[in-house]
């Protein structure tokens, strides 16, 4: 027998034994030996046992798995041939079962009617059984525990699922997957493969049965050789998508299995892995850095994610009540129903496990759906959505001198963060002429501190047309050089292209330099294409106009597009009429959203209805988004519940960024407790105040504190 060949990194066929190559010496030693200690040699551990279902594969397979770590004894490495391995090797054994017809069918329908059947055969062929036979060093290595006695069986388990895993991915079928040992029924036969290659039984390992075969369509060896090396590259790549697709997996299992709760909690948990994951390759292609994504992806709460992120970026219907669409009836027959399951313990039935497979798979088509919408916006989030992102299908097209193909393995290769490789692809991609790399190029270069070749790549991008490279450009002038003329005409460039930033900032600039009717045009361009910071800043010219109605409008319209400004401003506008109930729910969106002042807005009415907690939380919250508002509500909160000390450190926080009225409280409970320096110092700061009432208040404070 060869010396065992450690994996590198690619699967390799190895030719079909002959038979008789390993002599057979069966023996039966006493089974108890195998738990007593570890039993250790210069020769392989067998484990030989059944999958619970098949692989496909048209003639012997056979492999080597490289596994992580090395020999503990160094001497052992020259004896199995450097670094340590599994072999993994494959036998199909026919059984008497036939695709359309159980061997014993006949037997069964004359038992019980004393009629014969015709068994629906078409093509004849029997099924069989895939057994598989794990080769290992019975060696230890150096991170596996010296007391296990089934070291050697534990190793090998690990590399089986590993390559069970990898075939999954490859081919695409849910019902191959990592196996538990108690699905290797009925037995494990364990032997000793010497390195002659004469073999010897040790003895058989009873499992519990637990497994229900599923048989596969063949192909050639030379397929599956292929497709499990990219697979294998896929999981240790972690590429997007990926985890959701094994969670979708075991959801199908699951339910397969008749196990309704396991099935629904695993669709949701895939469905909210893709739509995380989308997210933040949506906003990889618009810029954002993948620090600030992963950042983002952790104080993300889910329910906005859906109607505040992804809506306005894919387009669509995603309210969560309209149950017709496939968003509201995803909420309502998956969501909502994991968290009846979670949260109440519900036992849903077998229909309810069908609902929420049709509400994921109808999910699942409207954002595959809205991407191909999006396709020119997000073209790398759509081919690693519909299952063409991979680094081995984008490099290959990439080397046939595809520039889309080079610029979106960029994309991908930066998000994994090499920003190396991400360049280089960048910089291929603008040289086959694509004025979109050579904007991501830009943004890649200005972030690791290259101005000069930010400013060529964006004008490079400029010069051929690009909306987008002129608007970088414009954005790079005004702050990097100050060169606001230059700024100003690369924004008019990217602004008559159709850029929503080339208008945005177009009218900031305009804005700057006193021209208020072309900055507002500006804004209204800016509105039109979708931006929701334009729509902000055209309501508050409107407003300050006396247009009341429009300035609303404006509002309404970038908090539907996720703005937090938008929304605080249609809860200024409602609470103006009267309208707690509106006021209440557009400042709890500002406030989700990030928004100080929507905190405080809120905090203020859930104070006056007398939700003390959750004010006091807003205000906090406000407070930690560098609002003094926040600071000086908490504090009066917090002294009206006699609170007298925390008051005071609210105070404090709120007067140390020059807040008057903080500074006033500040004082007066500095009186209260007798510190009457401490007070008057607080009063004198504030006797020049230019608020009359607050100046008058303070001088008789003062007054006070001096006699």
């Amino acid at each position: 027998m060869d010396a065992p060949r450690p994996w590198t990194s690619n699967f390799v066929a190895v030719s079909k034994r002959s038979k008789g190559q390993c002599q057979r010496n069966i023996e039966r030693p006493d089974p108890r030996s195998l738990v007593s200690k570890p039993e250790t040699g210069q020769y392989l551990s067998t484990f030989t046992c059944r999958l619970p279902f098949v692989l496909a594969f048209e003639a012997d397979f056979g492999h080597d798995l490289g596994i992580p770590g090395e020999y503990l004894n160094e001497a052992d490495a020259a004896v199995f041939g450097g670094a340590p391995f599994v072999r993994v090797r494959l036998f199909n054994a026919p059984v008497a079962d036939r695709t359309f017809g159980a061997a014993n069918l006949a037997v069964a329908v004359d038992h019980f009617y004393g009629a014969p059947v015709p068994h629906g055969e078409v093509d004849g062929k029997h099924l069989y059984e895939q057994w598989v036979t794990l080769e290992t060093p019975a060696v230890f290595l150096s991170d596996e525990p010296a007391w296990d006695p089934a070291f050697a069986f534990h190793r090998s388990m690990a590399a089986l699922n590993r390559f069970l895993e990898a075939f999954a991915i490859a081919r695409g079928k849910d019902w191959v997957r990592p196996v538990s040992i108690r699905e290797l029924r009925p037995t494990v036969a364990i032997g000793r493969l010497d390195l002659d290659g004469n073999w010897t039984a040790q003895g058989p390992m009873l499992i519990h049965p637990d497994a229900k075969p599923s048989p596969l369509g063949s192909r050639l060896l030379e397929q599956h050789v292929e497709q499990l090396n990219q697979a294998l590259g896929l999981i240790l790549a972690e590429a997007p998508f990926l985890r959701a697709g094994q969670w979708r997996a075991r959801a199908e299992r699951r339910k397969y299995e008749g196990d309704a709760a396991d099935a629904i909690i695993s669709y949701q948990v895939a469905a909210e892995v893709t739509l995380f994951e989308l997210w933040g390759l949506l906003l990889l292609e618009e810029g954002v850095p993948a620090q600030d994504v992963a950042e983002r992806r952790e104080e993300q709460a889910f329910k906005t994610l859906l109607s505040v992120e992804l809506g306005p970026r894919l387009g669509g219907s995603w309210d969560l009540t309209l149950e017709r669409k496939p968003v509201g009836r995803y909420w309502a027959d998956l969501y909502t129903l994991r968290n009846r399951i979670a949260h109440g313990g519900y036992q849903p039935t077998d229909g309810d496990a069908e609902r929420a497979e049709s509400a994921y798979e109808g999910l699942e088509r409207f954002v595959d759906e809205r991407l191909r919408a999006r396709r020119k916006r997000y073209p790398a989030s759509l081919i690693a959505k519909l299952g063409e992102g991979d680094e081995v299908l984008l490099a290959r097209l990439d080397a046939e001198g595809q520039a889309e193909a080079a610029g979106r393995l960029g994309v991908l290769l930066q998000s994994r963060g090499d920003s190396t490789g991400a360049e280089a692809a960048f910089r291929r991609s603008r040289d086959r002429g694509s004025l979109e790399a050579s904007v991501s190029l830009g943004k890649l270069l200005i972030d690791k501190g290259d101005r000069t070749g930010a400013e060529a790549a964006w004008r490079h991008a400029d010069l051929g047309g690009s909306a987008a490279g002129a608007a970088n450009l414009g954005r790079f002038l005004y702050v990097e050089l100050g060169d606001i003329k230059g700024a100003e005409a690369a924004w008019r460039r990217a602004d008559d292209r159709g850029s929503i930033e080339g208008a945005m900032n177009l009218g900031v600039i305009l804005a700057e330099r006193g021209d208020a009717a072309g900055a507002e045009e500006a804004w209204q361009r800016a509105d039109a294409r979708g931006s929701a910071e334009a729509a902000v800043n055209l309501g508050n010219i409107l407003e300050e106009r006396g247009e009341h109605d429009a300035a609303e409008a404006a509002w309404q319209r970038a908090d539907e597009r996720g703005s937090a400004d938008g929304a605080f401003g249609v809860g200024l506008k409602a609470r103006q009429r009267g309208d707690v109930d509106g006021a209440r729910a557009a400042f709890r969106r500002a406030d989700e959203r990030g928004s100080a002042e929507g905190a405080v807005s809120l905090g203020r009415i859930m104070e006056q209805e007398g939700e003390l907690s959750l004010a006091e939380e807003l205000y906090a919250r406000a407070e930690e988004r560098g609002n003094l508002e926040g600071a000086f509500n908490l504090g009066v909160l917090l002294y009206k519940n006699g609170r007298l000390e925390e008051a005071e450190g609210a105070y404090a926080r709120a007067a140390a960024g020059g807040l008057e009225k903080a500074i006033f409280n500040l004082g007066g409970v500095y009186f209260e407790r007798g510190a009457k320096a401490e007070a008057a110092a607080a009063f004198r700061r504030i006797v020049d105040s230019d608020d009359v009432e607050l100046n008058k208040r303070a001088r008789n404070a003062l007054a006070k504190c001096e006699h």
